[in-house]
């Protein structure tokens, strides 16, 4: 199963064209924002594994637009999903219900305002 799910991961890794800048920290958001009227769009997708027993898999997915308003001013959405695998999980510590599930995260949005740029001769 994992090196299935590695296999299935690198495959899109590789067939996707990707135009844009990097999330240099991850979940932490930059100080830098988009030039007006310019847009991106990530994808996020985090797999959280294993418990003491049994087989647990939890899967987070994020897709976020970002949009620059103005030069100084973006705006996000983004739209949060999940899917949980879990069987056999059920000692004292981690007890949870026998699942195979897709479940519904909502949306969740986002503005920044740049004051200052980290570039020198920005404004």
């Amino acid at each position: 199963m994992k090196i299935r799910l590695a296999f299935t991961a690198a495959i899109l890794c590789c067939v996707s064209i990707v135009r844009g800048d990097e999330q240099l920290f991850g979940f932490v958001r930059g100080a830098e924002t988009l030039p007006a009227h310019r847009w991106e769009v990530y994808q996020f997708v985090t797999l959280g594994e294993g418990k003491s027993e049994g087989t647990y898999y939890g899967t987070h997915f994020e897709t976020e637009a970002e949009y620059g308003l103005t030069d100084q001013f973006q705006a996000s959405l983004s739209l949060i999903q999940h899917y949980f695998y879990n069987k056999g999980v059920d000692g004292e510590r981690d007890a949870l219900d026998n699942t195979n599930a897709y479940r519904f995260g909502g949306f969740e949005g986002s503005a920044k305002y740049r004051l200052l740029s980290p570039f020198k001769g920005s404004h």
